[in-house]
């Protein structure tokens, strides 16, 4: 289990994008994934996450491959391929969003 987190910003503006959704699948499929608010994997959370006034979303996921869908304003979408299980950072621009992510050993 390992705790993903990370910031969506306007690439136009450099501004916050609160209420961005962030949609997680195992990787190369249609199935939303588990996702938690601890690292014990106890507290089972809604999916899609979003993004809370300072841009920042956060949960924690087992080990493994997933795509991050992201929507902001404007229908602006990131695709965003994480590995969980090693600390990775993810940096993604398509459209008007900029989304930096970081995963942390847990």
């Amino acid at each position: 289990m390992e705790k993903r987190y990370g910031f969506v910003v306007n690439e136009r503006n450099a501004r916050p994008v609160s209420g961005a959704t962030v949609l997680v699948h195992d990787y190369g499929t249609t199935v939303e994934s588990s996702l938690f608010e601890d690292p014990d994997g106890v507290t089972a959370i809604g999916n899609p996450v979003t993004t809370d006034e300072n841009r920042y979303y956060e949960y924690y996921a087992a080990d493994g491959r997933y795509t991050e869908t992201i929507t902001g304003a404007d229908d602006a979408i990131a695709i965003v391929d994480i590995t969980l299980g090693a600390s990775v950072i993810a940096i993604a621009t398509i459209g008007t969003l900029t989304v930096t992510g970081t995963s942390t050993l847990g």
